[in-house]
């Protein structure tokens, strides 16, 4: 009998260990970041009166105290709201596309190369995953938001800081795999209710994306536009493959 209660209390130690160091590190997932040149103008679409527009307002703050925190010579722009849409059945399709890996066939929805501003980001009513996108021959990005009557979305926290994760990719930041931290996301599990909290914060980011951050805009980061013409000066917000894993 004591032998069997000695075997048990083994297996259970060699479980513990097992999951202990099963936890590890937190994983930063390879992602293409492509960042700024220049101070992006904002243009959020939806309606007067959408809670979301503050939402905005706050993440857009969020990231210009972060950068500013960090030492990055890079901050987003004023942001502008205007009652114009983009079709839902669009942007799902190429939500669809982003989580079918197909982002690089897909062309932007209709209306958006005419649209003012350099970062779209789009206040829908429909339902897909949000996302944040970039398109070839053009500087423009999007960012679209489902609506937001889903449970997950009615959760105190929760829309906040899917508004700053989505501004995290639109200015270089790809997902980690700690359900603690902003970028969190696929192919880790990390959903949307991950950001679900009894009082309203941002959720933070991991250092290795604070450093980052800081190779896509470092202190001497400018504005290509405010740049003096005619010089060797080159823009620093280059295109960047950062695949480190922490």
């Amino acid at each position: 009998m004591r032998r069997k209660q000695l075997r048990s209390l083994l297996i259970f130690l060699l479980l513990l260990l097992g999951c202990s160091q099963a936890a590890g590190p937190a994983t930063l997932f390879p992602y293409r970041a492509r960042g700024w040149n220049k101070i992006p103008s904002i243009v959020v679409l939806g309606q007067e009166g959408d809670s979301r527009n503050q939402l905005v307002a706050d993440a857009v703050d969020f990231w210009n105290q972060t950068l500013a925190e960090i030492g990055s010579g890079f901050r987003l722009g004023p942001v502008k709201f205007v009652s114009e849409i983009l079709p839902a059945t669009e942007l799902a399709a190429l939500s669809q596309a982003m989580l079918d890996g197909q982002r690089a066939l897909v062309g932007p929805p209709s209306g958006f190369m005419q649209m003012k501003g350099d970062l779209i980001i789009a206040l829908s009513d429909g339902a897909f995953v949000s996302f944040a996108m970039s398109f070839q021959n053009t500087d423009k990005r999007l960012i679209a938001i489902p609506s937001f009557h889903a449970v997950p979305f009615r959760f105190t926290n929760v829309g906040r800081n899917l508004m700053a994760h989505e501004l995290g990719h639109a200015i270089g930041l790809g997902h980690n795999d700690d359900r603690s931290k902003l970028m969190c996301g696929r192919p880790a599990p990390c959903r949307p209710d991950a950001f679900r909290s009894d009082t309203e914060r941002f959720f933070p980011l991991m250092e290795e994306e604070k450093q980052s951050l800081l190779k896509l805009y470092p202190p001497t980061w400018k504005d290509v536009h405010t740049q003096t013409r005619g010089g060797n000066e080159e823009p620093t917000a280059a295109e960047i493959l950062l695949s480190a894993v922490v």
